[in-house]
């Protein structure tokens, strides 16, 4: 998830100069997710309308995934089965960093 720091609700709130920024960290981060992950396909969902708060879910999505050409939330009851350890975080967030520094 992408987390914008100040609260705006919606996308076109943000001044020109911010959008761009936020865009650039988005593109950054799923260039360190696909270097990380490998996956097949990556999809980017900005809604807001649960958390009303600009905010990105970022989906790495595998030839493996049921249903991989439709919405990754068809699945999301499924979301628990895939959570991992604290440590296990530190470890995934480290190796998604390197990538992002190595660039």
């Amino acid at each position: 998830m992408l987390l914008l720091k100040s609260h705006v609700r919606e996308l076109h709130e943000l001044s020109t100069d911010v959008q761009q920024a936020v865009f650039l960290e988005l593109m950054t981060a799923g260039r360190a997710i696909v270097a990380t992950f490998d996956p097949w396909k990556m999809n980017y969902a900005c809604y807001g309308n649960a958390e009303e708060h600009v905010h990105w879910h970022i989906f790495p999505r595998y030839e493996s995934d049921p249903d991989r050409r439709r919405n990754p939330w068809l699945h999301s009851a499924a979301f628990k089965e895939h959570r991992v350890t604290a440590d296990r975080a530190v470890e995934l967030a480290s190796e998604i960093r390197r990538h992002v520094d190595s660039k």
